[in-house]
């Protein structure tokens, strides 16, 4: 077959249309599996006889009162076995080791696994294993299948090894009801007021545990529920004033309301009309003033927290009982601490609103008694329910999943008619799964696909980041956190949520991994909805994109063999591939010789394309070595088609990050201009100038084949710049402290290449200059190139951040002295000839290697071209601004002797440097106001006050169904009416046991 290569035009429309398609199949495909999975279930209840006399043996077998098993084998206890368990297989699907023969159980720490109804429970759900069996054979793309149950215990198929949240604790916090796929579920959306009696009385010990408790009651919501915090004292106010009305239950308002709950300190005496008036009024006042789409509209709850009283406040509640928008508001009220104060009234106003109430005596009891009031609404909620939960993080390593859930009920005689919930049933959906049919290949390295749900937060999206572990709620980020807030961006949201389908064209300010930016004009985004799901489906993709495609190469030749070469580690050309990176080139081969079954006919055709016009670099290479300066660590090649090639042979360590070309932060921006790029690497002494290799045709359309680069040592760099600035017979550099003077290489985001000196700010971890931004080392002089107009400088939040334990900050010191800036300009220039010699390394292999893609290309007319915690991040960027003369520019400190600091800037020809020269720091102190973080810093995030009256709630579309209110509704509080009457002494001495338990230092 004769070779071929062509380059076709990305219709999105069509693209977006076949991947829809594919996820309805799959949203489909899981809803009928979850319906099987709760119709076995509640048929095997139907049958069932509850056994008083059983009990679990050592072994883990349920037993009779005979001694006789029950099952036909032990309980697969998940959190017994280990990855490298005899009884595990790998599962290239999961990603990890299961057995697929059966159901794993895990038991939450507060539930004693041996008491009598969890044992009846385990025995009566064991059968869903048929069912759980059943699915996977007929999906073999299945995730994780679950029967969670009101007892606490949870079955997941295929068991698997269990993996605790925070591997360093040793207490597993787990416990399913407690998961957002369960409460969502089995209870409808809520709007919740949380009332905080914070009087005099409530201090110490008590007032600890309504912190904590009120925090758990935060983490029970999700993003459906509407949420606020109020205090009350003789007073009454939203615990954060900014926050003054029902907000959506986001994982950042969450943030910001528990911060504002820890702030908070007892004062005064109690009034709980006061306070009770408020809660009542912030329903009116919310459904009122907020557009129809804000709210859940759904359950209204005021959750009452307090060490007690003897205050009724039924005029209160009997007023607002009359009103229309508050008449069906539940009251939960909860007892805090070992207070004398008898909590009766507090149990009356409970039990007489539709609510219940707990007593919470001390920290170890916290869970368990907030867990009631989603046990008393999960009652409501009818049979087939089917939701589609938010996204969040897999515990079995999946990354971001959605679970399709569904409430299981108890079919026997003895349960009470329609509100007897066994528990919930899920289903997962993998990102990965879904993304798996995203054209992302075609879309190249800007290129992408992403979806939001009703709510307009964000299902997948190239720069949706991994959470620290499982347990932590999902991220909750809108579409405009990740794509701007623009009249077009939120005009393409809301067109999303509506499920209408267009597109629109915009530009686009991409950031990069590295923390640089790009930008790029015309962009493309075109979105549809994706039918028999709650989800929108988007394409981004820049205008003048074209695909490549490669056809014509003989497979069956395989790989050739290559010490020096790397896959992109994450594309599956194809199935199976594992291992490091020379056995995946291995196992690639021999599959490509074997005929290439189920492989990626496209990713393999444009691999094999690339191995063949690449292979002369290899000689290139080897035959400039014994030339190549004793600085020069390695030289490398990356391609569009995923195949990197490097020398010597073990410089490939240091290209890890390069190796995923559509991720690369140095190959994105590389292949959008013909400038060499010159990246520091902080921490790895090694500096990378890369260059791209293109096509382009008459009719200015350019194709990025490869990016070309160099590694090399940032101190051979610097040895050579401080070397050219060195006047003959002068002991120091002419750009120097001890001159007078400063010379930088600044790259586009203001990161230094080079600095002249020694500069202690600037140094990384290593000991090494470079790699730091101008601001962190000089902010003057890079507050000095902001208001010149050099740099634009703008300040984000990551609410995706990780943040460490803060460390010291160095500051520069302050001289007066100064050389002529023109004299000193055009002699610092000189240090520049570092970059011929890097254009030489790049250029005197890529103009001889023309020949080799030449015969390909003429085909189409082309023609070669030369102890960390989640946390939201504040980050100022600046960006250079394209400015094609120099500039000379000074900035004044009057506070410094009237001190003047001059400074001249000049783009470096054909790169992305900046070459800065400048007079010493004169030491100003930083303006008034926040100060720039060119580093990510913990931050409490934007100024919530401004954002409430400048900003509306954003539009939104909640769930079609609401199960408020029940025909057969049973009171909540027969009995005591506590939450400490239901739990059985073990679980008592358990929870004061972890109450007291001593911290890591007094173990």
């Amino acid at each position: 077959m004769r070779h071929s290569v062509r380059f076709d035009v990305v219709r999105p429309e069509q693209e977006l249309a076949l991947m829809a398609s594919q996820i309805t199949t799959i949203f489909t495909r899981r809803t009928q599996a979850l319906k099987d999975i709760v119709n076995r279930a509640e048929s095997l209840t139907l049958t069932y006889r509850y056994e008083k006399d059983l009990q679990l043996s050592d072994e883990g077998v349920i037993e009779d009162g005979a001694g006789r098993p029950v099952l036909d084998a032990p309980l697969f206890k998940m959190a017994d076995h280990t990855a490298d368990s005899g009884q595990l297989s790998p599962s290239e699907t999961l990603g990890r080791e299961v057995n697929t023969s059966r159901s794993g159980v895990h038991t939450p720490l507060e539930v004693y696994e041996g008491y009598v109804d969890v044992l009846n429970g385990l025995r009566v759900t064991d059968g869903v294993d048929e069912t759980f069996r059943a699915n996977a054979a007929r999906d073999p793309h299945m995730s994780w299948q679950y029967l969670g149950t009101q007892l606490g215990f949870l079955r997941v198929y295929p068991a698997t090894w269990w993996q605790p949240p925070r591997p360093a604790l040793d207490v597993d916090l787990y416990d399913v009801r407690r998961r957002p796929w369960y409460i969502e579920g089995s209870v409808s959306p809520k709007d919740v007021v949380i009332l905080m009696d914070i009087s005099g009385s409530v201090h110490g010990q008590t007032f600890e545990i309504m912190k904590i408790a009120v925090k758990t009651v935060l983490n029970t919501l999700g993003e459906n529920d509407y949420v606020n915090i109020a205090w009350s004292t003789n007073q009454v106010g939203w615990v954060n004033p900014c926050l003054n009305r029902l907000v959506p239950a986001t994982m950042i308002n969450k943030r910001a309301l528990a911060a504002a709950v820890d702030s908070l300190q007892a004062r005064n005496t109690s009034d709980w009309s006061k306070g009770l008036d408020f809660a009542y009024r912030a329903f009116i006042d919310f459904y009122t003033t907020e557009p129809e789409h804000a709210g859940a509209k759904c359950h209204k709850l005021i959750m009452f927290f307090s060490d007690g009283g003897t205050e009724w406040a039924g005029h209160v509640i009997d007023k607002y009982k009359n009103e229309t928008l508050t008449e069906n508001v539940r009251l939960f009220a909860y007892a805090l601490g070992p207070h004398p104060v008898p909590p009766n009234i507090m149990r009356k106003m409970a039990c007489e609103n539709g609510g219940s109430f707990s007593v919470i005596v001390a920290s170890g009891a916290i869970r368990t008694s907030i867990q009631t009031y989603t046990e008393r609404l999960g009652a409501l909620v009818p049979p087939h329910y089917l939701h589609t939960g938010s996204v969040h993080f897999d515990r079995g390593g999946l990354g971001y999943v959605t679970t399709l859930s569904m409430p299981v009920f108890n079919r026997s005689a003895e349960s009470k008619s329609g509100q007897s919930l066994m528990g919930v049933a899920g289903v997962d959906i993998s990102m990965k799964e879904l993304l798996r049919h995203s054209p992302w290949k075609k879309l190249g390295p800007f290129g992408y696909t992403f979806a939001i749900n009703p709510n307009g937060i964000v299902v997948f999206h190239p720069r949706l980041r991994n959470p620290l572990h499982y347990m932590e709620d999902p991220p909750d980020l809108d579409l405009v956190q990740l794509e701007g807030d623009s009249y077009k961006v939120v005009e393409m949201r809301t067109q999303m949520i509506r499920r209408n389908s267009d597109s629109a064209e915009l530009s686009q300010l991409v950031p990069l991994d590295d923390g640089h930016q790009v930008e790029l004009r015309r962009v493309r985004f075109t979105w549809r909805p994706v039918d028999n799901t709650t989800l929108s489906l988007g394409l981004a993709l820049p205008v003048t994109h074209k695909h490549m495609v490669v056809s014509g190469q003989n497979v069956r030749q395989g790989l050739p063999d290559c010490d020096a070469c790397l896959l992109a580690p994450s594309w599956q050309f194809c199935p199976g591939l594992s291992g490091n990176a020379s056995e995946r080139w291995r196992q690639l081969s021999e599959r490509l010789q074997a005929g290439a079954e189920n492989c990626s006919q496209d990713l393999v055709q444009h691999l094999l394309w690339d191995v063949n016009w690449t292979a002369v670099a290899q000689t290139l290479w080897d035959n400039n070595s014994r030339n190549q300066s004793a600085g020069v660590l390695g030289r490398f090649l990356v391609t569009d088609g995923g195949l990197t090639r490097f020398h010597p042979a073990d410089s490939g360590a240091g290209l890890l990050r390069e190796t995923e070309p559509y991720t690369s932060s140095l190959y994105r921006q590389a292949s959008l201009v013909d400038d060499l790029v010159v990246r520091p690497r902080p921490g790895s002494r090694r500096l990378l100038a890369a260059r791209r290799i293109a096509v382009t045709n008459s009719t200015g359309d350019i194709y990025t084949l490869a990016v070309a680069g160099v590694q090399f040592s940032s101190g051979w760099l610097w040895s050579l710049a401080d070397g050219v600035l060195t006047e003959p017979g002068s002991a120091a550099p002419a750009c120097s402290p001890e001159s007078g003077l400063l010379c930088w290489l600044l790259d586009t985001g203001g990161h230094v290449v080079y600095a002249s000196g020694e500069l202690p700010p600037l140094r990384n971890d290593t000991g090494d200059r470079g790699g730091p931004h101008l601001g962190a080392g000089d902010p003057e002089l890079m507050a000095a190139l902001v208001a010149a107009g050099v740099y634009r400088q703008t300040t984000e939040y990551n609410y995706q951040g990780v943040c460490l334990k803060p460390s010291g900050e160095a500051s520069a010191g302050s001289s007066l002295r100064w050389l002529g800036a023109q004299l000193l300009f055009d002699s610092a220039y000189g240090l520049l000839r570092w970059l011929d010699y890097l254009r030489y390394l790049l250029v005197s292999w890529l103009l001889a290697a023309q020949t080799a893609p030449v015969s390909a290309l003429d085909e189409f007319g082309f023609e070669i071209q030369a102890d960390n915690h989640s946390c939201t991040q504040r980050q100022t960027r600046t960006q250079l601004v394209a400015a094609l003369r120099p500039y000379q520019g000074e900035t004044s400190c009057p506070e410094e002797g009237d001190c003047t600091r001059r400074f001249r800037a000049a783009l470096v020809d054909d790169t992305n440097l900046l070459l800065v020269v400048s007079g010493l720091p004169c030491g100003c102190p930083p303006p008034p106001g926040q100060r720039p973080a060119y580093e990510p810093v913990e931050d409490i995030g934007p100024d919530r006050c401004v954002e409430s009256v400048n900003q509306t709630a954003p539009f939104r579309k909640r769930p079609d169904t609401c199960f408020a209110t029940h025909e057969n509704e049973q009171p909540a509080c027969g009995g005591a009416g506590t939450a400490a009457g239901p739990l059985s002494l073990p679980l008592l001495c358990l929870a004061l046991g972890l109450a007291l338990r001593p911290g890591p230092g007094g173990r």
